[in-house]
């Protein structure tokens, strides 16, 4: 009896991690093809939002990943990737989540620097809100 209901777990848990995977490959082809060309600019951070809201992966190596794409073009490409942040409140939200611990502490740097300076008027807001963001992840 133990041997089939352990049986049926694992194939439970195959069934839902095979169709995780099927669910997330749109969105893990989209990571791996900015990350290994290093495309990092509005663009990508625009790619990686909209297939992250349509696959509904944003968790684990996913979220690590999208991190790293965000703060590279915050950095890269500062005042366009905080327009298509600015978009909506759903974006803005992705942006700032993705301000996270698992960054480097001197890109979080560089991110505050250039919110700092390099701000357009109409985001001012959500500057503050990348620079205060930035600063508890860093202390994370």
């Amino acid at each position: 009896m133990k041997i089939m209901i352990i049986l049926l777990a694992f194939f439970a848990t195959s069934n839902v991690y095979s169709q995780t995977a099927d669910r997330c490959k749109p969105l893990d082809d989209t990571i791996l093809k900015i990350m290994s060309k290093k495309l990092y600019n509005f663009s990508s951070f625009n790619k990686i939002y909209n297939s992250s809201r349509i696959t509904k992966c944003d968790d684990g190596a996913f979220a690590e990943s999208m991190s790293h794409i965000v703060v590279q073009a915050l950095i890269l490409d500062f005042v366009r990737t905080i327009k298509v942040g600015g978009k909506n409140k759903e974006a803005t939200y992705f942006l700032l989540s993705h301000l996270s611990p698992s960054n480097d502490g001197s890109d979080l740097r560089k991110v505050m620097d250039n919110a700092t300076k390099m701000c357009p008027n109409k985001q001012r807001e959500l500057c503050k809100n990348i620079i205060v963001t930035s600063k508890n992840a860093i202390k994370e």
